[in-house]
């Protein structure tokens, strides 16, 4: 979207700001959006990734494209729960002995047998058991003896017998388009005989982190130097959110060093994720180069705090999110827009990225020109609501509270003091 010139402010834009572009004497206007703006330009950007099929076992972390249904009706035959004895409840008096007419182990494919009248069949947990049984006893709660078996405790009807098809029958659906692939899910795909899945492709994933201050934490610190744990952060965040991570570089602070690795990262990425080099300084080169790469800008400021520079631009099938360079700043930034990016890629569920809502916990102080993220933690005041209880250390370079972390509360811009007790809008840290 190339930036106007324009004084005539568009929907969305709440601040109008002029500011020297770092490539020409001339004057660019940019425009500060809303976040509910900004999250809808992203989303406009942004197509699903292409589907594939996966054996259930190489699907971890995916997310589906389509419906699974249950191949099998669960259990998929009459099984016993447990190790005991398979019997008709009419015939499990304490005073009477039965004969033992037979033993089952989980696995055998034999065809189904029919229980004898006035006996009982051995089986063991899993397996089948014989037609006419309406009961199991556990082994424990059984004496045995040369005339066979019996009960030493009153049974129910229908007890430790798992009756087939008890839990689903074979077609229904387990597990919707967009969900994405937990363990428990693949595991209960896999018991209900599912043994491919279509889903969509892995998000591919390329991180600059530019700055010439910034060393690696192995290195001793110079004067002037900071460590890089935008590297590390980005590095662990990304490994939650079920994408290849192409490459992670740094990136020095010259125009041509950023022009090299922005079109690699364009080549080889869905999806381009940058610390630093998005403001308005004599070093920060992202935006210039990326106009001159003929990369469509999308948004260029958002009125946040922190990360207000939050830059974004699209390159072919390509998307780049410039994050501001303060760690806790690409810290909001990955939770508030590069999850939303990464679940739009991947089509997940709306509800995915819903707010929630809670109480605060105690009062807070509002910006009066920006909405604030407050990092927050969940605060228990045994009334069963959700209490949100912002963190000390909300400076955009301080990460010291992230032990603590549970998400982020969105605090409107304007008033003065928000109350304790405020129903609020939040977002978990992911």
């Amino acid at each position: 979207m190339p930036i106007s010139t324009s004084t005539t402010p568009r929907r969305g834009i709440t601040t109008l700001e002029w500011s020297r572009c770092p490539c020409t004497s001339s004057f660019w206007s940019l425009y500060v959006l809303t976040l509910e703006e900004a999250w809808s330009r992203l989303d406009a950007a942004i197509q699903p990734l292409p589907t594939e099929w996966l054996p259930i076992e190489d699907a971890a972390g995916r997310v589906l494209a389509q419906p699974a249904a249950s191949a099998v009706a669960l259990p998929p035959f009459d099984q016993s729960s447990l190790d005991g004895y398979a019997l008709r409840l009419s015939e499990s008096s304490s005073q009477q002995w039965l004969p033992i007419a037979g033993v089952t182990p989980a696995g055998r494919v034999d065809a189904p047998t029919t229980l004898p009248a006035a006996s009982a069949w051995r089986v063991f947990t899993g397996a089948l058991v014989p037609v006419g049984a309406d009961a199991v006893v556990a082994q424990e709660h059984t004496e045995t003896g040369p005339q066979g078996m019996r009960v030493l405790r009153a049974l129910k009807a229908g007890q430790a017998l798992r009756r087939a098809g008890e839990e689903m029958a074979a077609g229904t659906v387990l597990a919707d388009a967009g969900q994405r692939l937990t363990p428990a899910l693949a595991a209960a795909l896999a018991t209900a005989g599912v043994a491919k899945v279509s889903v969509r492709r892995q998000p591919r994933v390329a991180v600059l982190v530019t700055g010439d201050e910034v060393v690696s934490p192995a290195d001793p610190l110079a004067l002037g130097q900071v460590h890089d744990a935008n590297s590390v952060l980005l590095r662990h965040w990304l490994a939650t959110q079920g994408c290849q991570l192409v490459f992670l570089t740094a990136v020095a602070d010259t125009p041509e060093a950023v022009e090299v690795a922005l079109a690699r990262a364009y080549a080889e990425a869905d999806l381009v994720l940058t610390t630093g080099g998005v403001s308005v300084g004599d070093h920060d080169h992202i935006p210039a180069v990326l106009r001159q790469l003929g990369a469509q800008e999308v948004f260029w400021k958002v009125a946040q705090k922190p990360g207000k520079p939050l830059y974004c631009a699209q390159l072919g099938d390509s998307l780049l999110l410039g994050l501001p360079g303060n760690r806790a700043s690409v810290l909001v930034n990955l939770i508030a827009f590069a999850h939303r990016a990464l679940a739009r890629l991947q089509a997940r569920r709306e509800e995915d990225l819903a707010w929630r809502s809670g109480l605060l916990a105690h009062p807070v102080a509002a910006d009066s020109e920006r909405g604030s993220w407050l990092r927050i933690a969940l605060h228990d005041q045994g009334d069963g609501l959700i209490h949100l209880m912002p963190l000390r250390g909300q400076a955009s370079h301080m990460l010291g509270n992230s032990q603590a972390l549970a998400g982020l509360v969105w605090l409107p811009a304007g008033a003065e003091l928000m109350p304790a007790g405020s129903l609020l809008r939040w977002l978990p840290a992911h």
